[in-house]
């Protein structure tokens, strides 16, 4: 059997000699002796037992549980923390992959505001709406996610303008799609149909509250997309969905770009 100093030790194993000198507080990977000067040496058998905490470790079970498993664990115990360590990833992967494609979904909203590409007629799903409020309370992560917030506003069902901006037309929430199952909480339908999608850029507005700039309600303004319905003859359904997408500082003043999105009346493509 071949004995290393720990510095020596360290370097083969490619990992530091706080981390080891850690492991040996921690109890994970003693020295197999110490000489009179207290100088740590290790045995060559021990590159195994590191290289099983690293593997273990790696596979998402923490360093304790390893230690467990390596002191006292039976296969069925292996097993357990391995179907754990299995799930616990298996779900950071969907939470991923659900970034994932709303940095795509964003990254498309902002290239065709910048190429001017910025509306169009589309079949929309429908869903639910939930306001702010039934969002925080729901068990559901989905409606409480902080990408799809978004500002529903009532609008004049007979000409399709935009009614005096009061806080009772206004309410912030999020939708979720049809396939959502919520219980406790009543949701408000969003029908599907066709709907107008608008993607645009509105200068910033600020005002101060408690020494707090925020953006002002007058940035939330939809003359451009119902003068664009009005001009195609398209009329809307009596509701008006609107997320802010992200704010950009230009020569010319701060802007907001912004999606606005407008069920239209049964028919209309």
């Amino acid at each position: 059997m071949k004995y290393y100093r720990i510095g020596e030790f360290a370097r083969m194993c490619g990992i530091s000699v706080e981390l080891l000198k850690h492991y040996d507080r921690k109890g994970l990977l003693r020295p197999a002796f110490r000489d009179e000067s207290g100088i740590r040496y290790y045995a060559d058998f021990q590159f195994v037992h590191l290289a099983e905490y690293y593997q273990l470790n790696q596979l998402g079970i923490s360093l304790q549980n390893a230690k467990s498993l390596r002191e006292s664990g039976s296969l069925a115990d292996c097993l357990s923390q391995l179907t754990l360590a299995q799930t616990k990833i298996g779900r950071e992967i969907q939470e991923k992959q659900e970034i994932l494609r709303h940095l795509s979904d964003l990254r498309e909203m902002l290239d065709k505001i910048q190429q001017k590409n910025c509306w169009s007629v589309e079949w929309w799903e429908g869903g639910f709406f939930f306001n702010k409020d039934q969002a925080a309370r729901s068990e559901q992560k989905m409606a409480r996610s902080l990408f799809d917030v978004w500002q529903r506003v009532l609008l004049d069902s007979g000409n399709g303008s935009m009614p005096e901006q009061t806080e009772n037309l206004r309410s912030w929430g999020t939708i979720l799609p049809l396939s959502a199952q919520e219980t406790d909480i009543p949701m408000e339908p969003v029908p599907s149909g066709s709907c107008f999608v608008y993607y645009h850029s509105i200068p910033a507005d600020y005002v101060s509250m408690n020494e707090t700039a925020h953006l002002s309600n007058q940035v939330w303004n939809f003359e451009e997309p119902l003068m664009i319905l009005a001009e195609h003859g398209l009329k809307p359904r009596g509701d008006l969905y609107q997320r802010r997408l992200c704010v950009t500082h230009e020569a010319d003043g701060d802007k907001v770009q912004v999606l606005t999105r407008i069920p239209l009346q049964n028919g209309e493509r």
